[in-house]
């Protein structure tokens, strides 16, 4: 599990299109699945900072 901040949703679209549009993300993940995929499913949950968070 790990968190990631994104201005957008399209920001956060955009940078995940390009994530693995990438040269490199591309064989380092077919070399990981060579045996088979590593990953069974990618979940994905929008959290939204509350009123007293800093992140507000």
């Amino acid at each position: 599990m790990y968190l990631l901040a994104y201005p957008t949703r399209e920001a956060r679209q955009q940078s995940w299109a390009a994530f693995n549009a990438d040269p490199e993300w591309q064989q380092v993940r077919a070399a990981s699945e060579a045996n088979g995929k590593i990953v069974e499913k990618v979940e994905s949950v929008f959290l939204v900072p509350t009123d007293f968070s800093p992140m507000k």
